[in-house]
């Protein structure tokens, strides 16, 4: 398949931008889905081969059934990151349930891109140094994890759901955390208390893929068939501990290493009180503890395949020039 029509909702976010730049690089139409007409970068405005669509997915609203019809792919980004449980639960499960729907009617239906996590492997599912893959079992009870997890464990349902019902193409995306300029930081280290951070983890990969490689590997999801979900973590990926060496000491402030092992007996005593769990922070929940710390290696070749044609930028020269644009500021 040649040039394409693509629909990408979340369009205006971080990952969004890159897919949009993305995708005009190879020559695709692009209808750009944003929730507010304020979140278009001005760029688009000057390209006719990007069209902006406002729509809030959350509500349903009109015009999304128009949009999806006619475009051979939808890149589905738009989700909530953050913010109360009942918000991230519409804007990420309500919102992809309209949208699928809206695919599910249509006669002629496009592929569905749709962007999960790998935060909805099982958090004890891969013993420690072992190695995380597509076939890795999911949560269980994605209850006992943060409200991300069960958002995106939701939506998958949701969209496979649907795709079963309908015959509806979806490949069902799963990035680690997000890197690129200003966005650096992740919870896979441990919290920040002022100017300290308590790493409680040095071992094991930090599964983490440069915003560049991730809009690469979307977008080549449009065309390329694949079986199964397909994790996104940069094949050479480093460990917890160089990473932050290479952020470097200005960016993480002192380090004071804490054994998150340590933590576990505490974390189980404190969820277990009758009542207590719903206020603790989500480190001293065990499940959740041991997701973001427990040190293991992945499998990327489902990934490395999937950038065959468009080959990955190496962690290293992306890091740089993550690091480099933030000093830079804003072209």
């Amino acid at each position: 398949m040649g040039q394409m029509t693509l629909l990408i909702t979340g369009a205006g976010g971080f990952i969004g931008r890159e897919t949009v730049a993305a995708a005009r690089r190879r020559g695709h139409h692009v209808r750009a889905l944003v929730r507010r007409a304020g979140t278009a970068p001005e760029i688009w405005a000057n390209d006719p081969d990007v069209s902006v669509v406002v729509c809030d997915l959350a509500r349903g609203e009109a015009g999304l059934t128009d949009a999806v019809a006619g475009c051979d792919a939808v890149i589905h980004l738009a989700a909530a990151m953050s913010g109360p449980e009942a918000q991230q639960l519409d804007d990420t499960v309500t919102g992809t349930r309209y949208l699928i729907e809206a695919v599910a009617g249509l006669e002629t239906k496009p592929k569905v891109v749709l962007v999960s996590s790998i935060a909805v492997y099982g958090h004890d599912a891969v013993p420690e140094g072992g190695v995380l893959s597509e076939d890795t079992p999911l949560e269980p009870d994605a209850t006992l994890r943060d409200v991300y997890c069960q958002a995106k464990y939701l939506q998958e349902e949701v969209a496979q759901t649907f795709a079963r019902t309908h015959a509806i193409d979806l490949i069902v995306m799963r990035p680690g955390a997000v890197f690129g300029p200003g966005r650096w930081w992740n919870a896979h280290f441990g919290p920040r208390v002022g100017p300290v951070l308590l790493r409680l983890s040095a071992d094991g990969t930090v599964p983490v893929v440069y915003v560049k490689n991730c809009a690469e590997g979307l977008v080549s999801a449009c065309k390329i068939p694949t079986s199964g979900p397909v994790n996104m973590i940069e094949p050479d990926a480093p460990s917890r501990q160089t990473y932050l060496i290479r952020l470097g000491q200005a960016r993480t402030g002192r380090i004071v290493p804490l054994n998150w092992r340590l933590l576990l007996p505490l974390a189980r005593f404190l969820s277990a009180r009758p009542g207590l769990r719903a206020r603790l922070p989500g480190l001293l929940c065990p499940e959740i503890l041991q997701a973001r710390m427990i040190p293991l290696r992945y499998d990327t070749s489902r990934f490395a395949a999937l950038m065959q044609d468009v080959p990955c930028i190496p962690f290293e020269q992306a890091l740089e020039q993550s690091l480099s644009s933030e000093e830079e500021g804003p072209a």
